[in-house]
């Protein structure tokens, strides 16, 4: 067997198991299993989302702390009946959409929700966080990874991320604020400034720059790479 031949055949075999809820290796099972850090949920710390002006005086909005469910709610998309996949030698091109209707993840939101604190400075001044819950209605998962090693000897086979990417409308119908908690006169003008899309945008854009750390690359990694090994280790014992 060629190595080509050896490696298609061990990502043809590796997408078919993405796809099946039954293996260790389904993208559920993936994101739920990786650690340091744990991505169900996923936390981090804080995301800038800029300023604007309010009478003469600049204010600074952050969000502070962010602990995000929901990553793991996904199921791989199907075009035309089959798998929303493409393999390129020994790289994998996943898409996922939420949420997981195959198999639905017990305890897991369907949407991406971000329990977060709100951080409002203005001319130097800080105000104290506030606790607020943003909703990402439809926030889907575009993965990227590596292949490598023999189907046939499991403990060979690695798996490398080398992206994981949230695509999301940048839309306040998609991406959702409950700022109950915030008890500000400026709150309307500071609701206005979180629902532009340049601001949504920014949001999602500082989210994916969290995901592609080498850090959570190596945790999807890791527990990929676990995941595959137990997978065709279970099919070789058969």
């Amino acid at each position: 067997m060629s190595e080509l031949t050896a490696a298609n055949q061990l990502a043809n075999l590796l997408v078919l198991y993405l796809t099946t809820p039954a293996t260790d290796f389904y993208i559920t099972k993936i994101i739920q299993k990786s650690s340091n850090p744990t991505l169900e949920p996923f936390n981090t710390n804080n995301i800038d989302l800029g300023s604007f002006s309010v009478m003469g005086s600049a204010l600074s909005v952050s969000l502070e702390s962010l602990s995000i469910s929901g990553l793991s709610n996904i199921q791989i998309a199907k075009e035309n009946s089959k798998p929303k996949i493409t393999i390129n030698g020994d790289q994998i091109t996943f898409y996922a959409v939420r949420p997981n209707t195959e198999a639905p993840p017990a305890g897991i939101p369907p949407n991406l929700i971000i329990n977060t604190q709100i951080k409002i400075t203005s001319d130097g001044d800080a105000s104290p966080l506030v606790p607020i819950v943003i909703t990402v209605l439809n926030g889907n998962l575009v993965g990227v990874f590596n292949t490598s090693g023999d189907a046939s000897v499991p403990t060979t086979v690695q798996i490398k991320f080398t992206s994981a990417t949230v695509q999301a409308d940048a839309t306040p119908a998609n991406i959702t604020f409950d700022l109950s908690n915030l008890d500000s006169f400026t709150k309307p003008m500071i609701e206005s400034y979180l629902n532009q899309t340049s601001t949504l945008t920014m949001l999602i854009q500082k989210l994916n720059g969290e995901l592609a750390s080498q850090s959570v690359l190596n945790s999807l990694s890791q527990g990929a790479t676990q995941a595959a090994q137990s997978t065709l280790k279970s099919i070789i014992t058969d």
